[in-house]
């Protein structure tokens, strides 16, 4: 018995010392882990962004590469149509070359005459290639008739036509050439996009390989090594219990055999009782052992005072804790209140915000229905403004029928014989006529001033309009009322102008009437005036006669316009009291208005003053809010930093719990062990004494045996330990063995693609260097043909100026294409010293790309000009074709003209003359044609350099391979270094999952904890949610208030500027009203004064009237026709008649001077 208490005593200790030096490790593996698994995070996502970046660059290369086929076959398309289109173009230009050949041998002296344009010496012609960017051939608006000598200078110019086709042929094996260089550059690019497409299969291998070692970086291996690994540790046990089964055999033997030999003892210390002294040594013994459980129960006692003292100090720090977190709770608490409070300030304020946009929204409608009141104001005003313009021309026309009148009048009185004599009646009719107008001037005056008071009232309108915004409800009503008073009165006054409008009518009408008769009765005088000198006698009682007639006819008119007059002073009078009436209402109306007006400014004050509180308030709770959400956070990290604390104090206190329960349990059973045993020693005290000899003696060898057998068992379990070790080292060994060789093979195949990809490219830059090659080989051609085209056109054109021009451009071409030789051999050079950097600039291949797409619209763009060049020469040719059917049937009717006569030479003499204009147009067509032909070298050039960037590609693809290959060398590296760190990390795994299994218990509690937490942490944050809401609800109501202000003070502003503008005009109103006064006084001087020519001229009519009298009462001589005082009257009634008209004129010219004169005049 005492051997087991010394044993479990033993594992006691071993045991606390194992979790002591487990906890160390568990401490000391974290420690190591968390860089580990901070690498491994970081690892992660850089991998992740890495994957994204290839996977949008491979689809972005997808993408572009369709987008370059079908552009490539777009462009082959194009090509072919190309062709197709020179082909014809070159035929038409040799059935043109025929018909001009035809032409030229049938009409040799218009060539004669013609081709004398000037001659330069042979030695400066030199030549230039042509170009087929031509705009247009022939001049479209040229006339048909000057086709004759057109077919003639095309005949002279059929050598130089020659020479164009020859260069049209040159240009067309040069566009072949091209399309052969661009067929290289595109399976070049093939290549290299099969190039990259190898390269993007290594990519996404290698991105299999790091995803691979992020599994691994990541807390474990792959999962058929983590299964392998968790099979190999469940058959360790079942490897490690084959030693254990055969060790607790070997124990059992060994019981069986201690069990005999306690058998053995039994009968002995039955036998033996002479051992007395070997009991009092065991006395003595258990004395001994009983100070040691004395001593093991201070020790107890002692451990447990001091636990329950760390408890009670873990528990007062507790409940501090606690107490603190009931004070942030009140505080938590007292915050909501604040923050309720605030929201309920804050709906108080939406409430007042809501009710003041319904008062803006009511003004906003008042403001409306202001301005339709408005619009129909100024309707109104322009429609009254239109009646006055009206009223005043049709007073301009009565004044002028007036003036009419008085100088028919002044005729007429001119136009009196000695018998005429001008009736009281009709100088009564005249002064009534006067009268009448004199009444139509002051009611047209009186209208005018109403018209004025009119716009006074609009203005005042519009003012009113323009204070109305800010009007209640019942306001707006009261001006509503009042604005349909308004409007009845402005109907009213309407109906009344229309009356007077339709009095006006009939009194132009009338006035007319009167003139058409008052002409009759002029043109009825003329005629007896002139039927005067025939019967003199007769002609008095005739004239009588229609005197009386005429002035019973204007009597009966006068009587009619008197009636008339006094309807319309009756209604005028009605009128003036009618406007009295509404201008005295006008005025109340405008003073309540204004009132109101004020009313609602001081409305608008009270407002904007509770707007600023408002908008303080709101501030100052916004600034409230601001400092509970930072009170309420600084809560927030309080008590997270609490709950862990509390967290961490529960764990030790549950550790605590838990060990002294384990202490406490262990020693009861120690107790009652001991309590058994001692009366078990106490029966074996007799017994024992015999024995105790042999007792040692077994003893001794039973403590051998036990420590031998503790030694093997401790061998046996280190090389149990060292095995599995050893095992899944070789096994993680193999595995390992297996990944490299499979990554191993990868990076051969890799490597092996990689030099397919190197050859591939060595043999497109040889086919390359070929086709630079037959390049050279074809400009050598282009070169002798073109030699063999200057010595044409030097033998054919030594006679023009133009031709020795167009020959020093093709030389300067043939130097700029031997420059662009030597630059091609420069390059070739520059493409084999490149070769050997192709393998750095694969990097740059994704970017150049893009640089492609840009080449590419480039070469839409100039294929599109290349279709339109090649539309237009089409449409030329047709154009030709359409002058060549006309030149064949002019050749034709000349043939006619010169078999038939000899006199049209001269008109082919004339046409020559515009043949020359045509070549000057035709040279300058071939001016054209140059400069095309420039645009097509151009054009070249830039395919060239295209072919440059694609062969730069192309080592910039070479260089990027060497760089995959080094990064690949550096992956390799990586691998083995990652894989010896997931060795160590597997080792230290092994060491982690036993503590892991511990922490998932404190795991749980804290989830429980971090549970409630985040409940509360989500309550504090939708409250905060909400808060926030609310704040920034307020704030769109703000800023809307705000929006809704500056609209108001806008329109506000509007309206004070119309009140300006409208101000303006009432002051050329009242300029126009005073320059209209200006013009009235002025009426008034020429009225008095038509007065008083009037006066004197009834004054000159009596006179004559009595000389006449005087002139029929004496007698007359019987043999001359002369009265006795026809000496002092004028001798005769046509000297009379003179006398008269020369005085009429004289008044006449005196009314005119008055008139034409100032009004300060004698008037």
């Amino acid at each position: 018995m005492l051997a087991d208490l010394l044993r479990t005593t033993d594992s006691l200790k071993a045991t606390k010392r194992q979790l002591q030096a487990a906890d160390r490790e568990a401490a000391e593996g974290r420690v190591c882990v968390e860089p580990y698994r901070q690498d491994n995070a970081r690892l992660c996502q850089e991998l992740s962004a890495l994957h994204e970046q290839l996977s949008a660059a491979a689809e972005k290369h997808q993408a572009d590469t369709k987008e370059l086929r079908a552009d490539v076959r777009r462009l082959t398309d194009e090509n072919e149509d190309l062709r197709f289109l020179c082909g014809q173009y070159r035929k038409q230009a040799d059935a043109a070359e025929q018909r001009l050949f035809a032409l030229l041998e049938k009409q040799p002296q218009p060539l004669a005459s013609v081709t004398v344009t000037g001659e330069r010496p042979a030695g400066s012609q030199r030549g230039r290639r042509q170009r087929l960017d031509i705009s247009s051939h022939l001049d479209s608006s040229r006339p048909s008739a000057n086709s004759t000598g057109r077919s003639l200078a095309e005949s002279g110019r059929g050598q130089a036509d020659r020479h164009t086709i020859d260069l049209v042929t040159a240009a067309e094996q040069r566009v072949a050439d091209l399309e052969q260089q661009r067929d290289a550059a595109e399976e070049a690019r093939e290549a290299a996009e099969a190039a990259a497409e190898e390269l993007r299969d290594k990519v996404s291998a290698r991105e299999a390989e790091i995803s691979r070692l992020n599994g691994l970086l990541q807390g474990g291996r792959p999962q058929h090594a983590v299964l392998a690994d968790s099979d190999g540790k469940e058959n360790a046990p079942t490897r490690s219990n084959v030693p254990y089964t055969e060790l607790k055999k070997a124990n059992a033997r060994l019981e069986k055999k201690l069990k005999e030999a306690v058998h053995t003892q039994h009968e002995a210390m039955q036998r033996a009782v002479q051992l007395a002294q070997k009991n009092e040594a065991l006395k003595r013994e258990l004395d001994d052992l009983d100070e040691i459980v004395h001593a093991l129960d201070r020790d107890r006692d002692q451990a447990v005072l001091s636990k329950q003292q760390q408890l009670q100090n873990e528990r007062s720090r507790a409940e501090e804790t606690v107490q603190e977190l009931g004070a942030a709770a009140a505080r938590a608490e007292r915050q909501t209140a604040e923050l309720a409070a605030a929201r309920d300030r804050l709906a108080d304020t939406e409430s007042e915000l809501s009710a003041e946009r319904r008062r803006r929204e009511q003004i906003e409608t008042e403001l409306a229905a202001a301005r339709q009141a408005a619009a129909s104001h100024e309707t109104v005003l322009q429609t009254l403004r239109a009646d006055r313009q009206e009223a005043q021309r049709r007073l301009d026309k009565i004044a002028e029928n007036e003036k009419q009148l008085v100088l028919e009048l002044d005729r007429l009185s001119r136009q009196k014989t000695n018998k005429v004599r001008m009736p009281e009646k009709t100088q009564k009719l005249i002064e009534g006529l006067e009268e009448q107008r004199d009444y139509f001037k002051t009611q047209v005056e009186e209208l005018l001033e109403q018209l004025e008071k009119r716009d006074v009232s609009a203005a005042s309108l519009h003012a009113e309009e323009a204070a109305e915004t800010g009007m209640s409800a019942t306001e707006a009503a009261g001006l509503r009322a009042d604005l349909s008073d308004c409007r009845r009165q402005l109907d009213d006054c309407r109906r009344e102008l229309e009356q007077c409008r339709r009095q006006l009518l009939c009194r132009t009408d009338e006035s007319e009437q009167l003139r058409r008769r008052l002409d009759e009765a002029l043109c009825s005088l003329h005629r007896l005036s002139d039927s005067q000198a025939s019967a003199t006698m007769t002609s008095t009682a005739q004239l009588e006669g229609l005197l009386h007639t005429m002035e019973r006819t204007m009597e009966q008119e006068r009587s009619l316009a008197s009636g008339d007059c006094k309807r319309l002073e009756h209604e005028r009078n009605e009128l003036r009291s009618r406007l009295k009436v509404a201008t005295e209402t006008q005025l109340a109306e405008r003073v309540k208005q204004e009132a109101r007006i004020a009313e609602l400014e001081a409305l608008i004050g009270a407002a904007e003053t509770d707007r600023t509180v408002q908008r303080s308030e709101a501030a100052s709770q916004r600034a409230l809010i601001v400092s509970l959400e930072a009170q309420m956070k600084g809560l927030q990290d309080t008590l997270s930093e609490s709950q862990t604390e509390l967290s961490r104090v529960l764990a030790k206190n549950n550790k605590m719990k838990t060990f002294v329960s384990r202490g406490e349990s262990s020693l009861k059973d120690c107790e009652n062990q001991l309590i058994k045993k001692t009366g078990e020693l106490e029966a074996c005290l007799q017994e024992l004494q015999a024995v105790q000899r042999q007792c040692a003696d077994l003893r001794r060898a039973q403590e051998e045996a036990q420590r031998e057998a503790r030694r093997q068992t401790k061998v046996i379990e280190q090389l149990v330990r060292e095995r599995d070790k050893f095992q899944n080292t070789v096994d993680d060994k193999t595995e390992l063995l297996d990944e490299h060789r499979q990554q191993l093979e990868k990076c051969n195949a890799h490597i092996v693609q990689l030099e397919s990809t190197v050859t591939n490219v060595a043999a497109d830059l040889a086919a390359s260097r070929e086709q630079v090659s037959e390049l050279e080989k074809e400009l050598r051609s282009t070169r002798r043909k073109l030699e063999a085209a200057e010595a044409q056109v030097g033998s054919s054109d030594r006679h023009r100026g133009a031709v020795t021009e167009e020959n020093r451009r093709l030389q300067q071409d043939l130097t700029t294409l031997t420059r662009e030789l030597q630059q091609m051999k420069k390059e070739r050079e520059e493409a084999g010293r490149l070769q050997e950097e192709l393998r750095q600039q694969v990097r740059e291949y994704v970017n150049e790309v893009a640089r492609v797409e840009e080449l590419l619209g480039i070469r839409e763009e100039e294929r599109n000009d290349l279709l339109r060049q090649y539309k237009n020469l089409t449409v030329e040719a047709s154009g030709l074709e359409e002058t060549n059917h006309t030149l064949d049937s002019e050749v034709t009717l000349l043939r006619s003209e010169v078999a038939a006569r000899d006199a049209e030479l001269e008109h082919a003499r004339e046409t020559i003359t515009l043949l020359n204009e045509d070549i000057q147009q035709t040279s300058v067509a071939r001016q054209q044609a140059d400069i095309s032909a420039s645009r097509l070298n151009e054009s070249l050039s830039g395919l060239e350099a295209r072919l440059q960037q694609a062969e730069a590609d192309r080592d910039r693809l070479d260089r990027e391979l060497a760089a995959c290959r080094d990064l690949s060398c550096k992956l390799d590296s990586q691998r083995q270094t990652l894989s010896r760190e997931l060795a160590d990390r597997d080792r230290e795994l092994e060491r982690l999952r036993s503590e892991s299994r511990t922490q998932q218990t404190e795991l749980q509690t804290v989830r429980q904890q971090l549970t409630s937490e985040r409940a509360t942490c989500q309550n504090l944050e939708s409250l905060l949610a909400s808060s926030r809401g609310q704040q920034y609800e307020s704030d769109m109501t703000s800023q809307q208030q705000t929006a809704e202000l500056g609209r108001l003070s806008e329109r506000v502003s509007a309206l004070q500027s119309e009140l300006e503008a409208q101000k303006v005009e009432t002051g050329l109103y009242r300029a126009q009203a005073a320059d209209k006064d200006v013009e009235l006084d002025r009426y008034k001087r020429q009225i008095v004064s038509e007065r008083f020519e009037k006066e004197r001229l009834s004054q000159e009519l009596r006179r004559l009237r009595r000389e006449t009298v005087l002139s029929t009462s004496a007698p007359l001589l019987p043999g001359t026709g002369r009265s006795p005082t026809g000496h002092d009257l004028g001798g005769s009634p046509t000297g009379v008649t003179t006398r008269l008209f020369s005085s009429t004129a004289e008044t006449s010219s005196s009314f005119r001077r008055h008139t034409d004169g100032s009004p300060s005049g004698p008037g």
